[in-house]
């Protein structure tokens, strides 16, 4: 079994390279999974894939050094906050933030779209409004605050501040990215049963939980919170208040109203994957 996300599962998709599932080994997942997940763009009818766990593209801050609430993406341009500001340094976050952030729905943009986000990208490295382009490699730096406020993924602030820190994500004004890791099964796999088996199996209400607890993303099943506060009830101290901590997370139970301000990556042809990189893998690499 595989997991992923994007254009590396589009591409898998496109080129053959992936098993379909048989609907009838994913019982758990057709009784329990949220809608948000069921029958994805990327996927239709999940011929090829269930979802693993997912995440949101916003923004987090350092409150104490901003010195203000940030609302805006284009927050993440303002010149006072020249030199504090983290960006991702990618093909698949960068650009699709960027476009949700200028009003634009990525999943049906066009490459007109695509340059003119190349060009605000483009002018606020210029600018040097960006200290760094960053990979999974940006929560130290705004815990130390070497950035004050940074493209970020729910996931990562939730863990940062159960640890903590005092970091703040929210959901810009314009709107944010929803993300889904896959779970999938490589048309060469040697135990494809096993395989959909398990992706089943983490559809089960009390492996969702104990899974939600672990990792901290959006959790594919929302009838683990229940469980989870239940758990809670049998526990004390702090393992009950990190069960509960998780339970009221909107970075984990996302409601659904945050969720209908959530764009998808675009997914891209070869040869519009080719114009896409090229436009944007300059700006953080040069």
């Amino acid at each position: 079994m595989v997991i992923t996300n994007g254009q590396v599962l589009a591409e898998l998709i496109r080129l053959n390279h992936l098993a379909p599932l048989d609907a009838s080994r994913l019982p758990a997942f057709f009784a329990n999974a949220d809608e948000s997940i069921v029958n994805p763009a990327y996927d239709p009818n999940n011929r090829f894939t269930v979802a693993w766990q997912s995440g949101i593209t916003g923004i987090a801050y350092d409150p104490n050094r901003t010195g203000r609430e940030i609302r805006s993406f284009n927050d993440l341009f303002d010149p006072a906050f020249a030199g504090r500001v983290g960006m991702f340094g990618d093909v698949r976050d960068l650009p699709n933030f960027a476009l949700v952030g200028m009003g634009i729905t990525p999943e049906t943009s066009t490459p007109a779209h695509w340059r003119k986000a190349a060009d605000i990208l483009r002018k606020q490295r210029d600018d040097r409004i960006v200290r760094n382009y960053y990979q999974q490699d940006y929560i130290e730096p705004l815990k130390k605050g070497d950035i004050w406020l940074s493209m970020a993924w729910s996931g990562d602030i939730f863990q940062a501040n159960s640890e903590g820190a005092d970091l703040r994500f929210i959901i810009p004004d314009e709107g944010g990215i929803l993300w889904t890791d896959s779970m999938c099964i490589p048309v060469t796999a040697p135990h494809p049963v096993d395989a959909i088996t398990f992706m089943d199996f983490a559809y089960q209400i009390d492996i969702a939980a104990k899974l939600a607890e672990g990792i901290n993303y959006i959790t594919p099943v929302p009838f683990a919170r229940d469980r989870i506060i239940r758990d809670a009830g049998a526990a004390s101290g702090a393992a009950q208040a990190q069960m509960m901590a998780t339970a009221d997370s909107p970075l984990v139970f996302p409601v659904r109203s945050d969720l209908a301000r959530l764009r998808r990556y675009r997914v891209l042809t070869r040869a519009e994957a080719a114009e896409w990189n090229s436009l944007f893998q300059p700006i953080y690499q040069s």
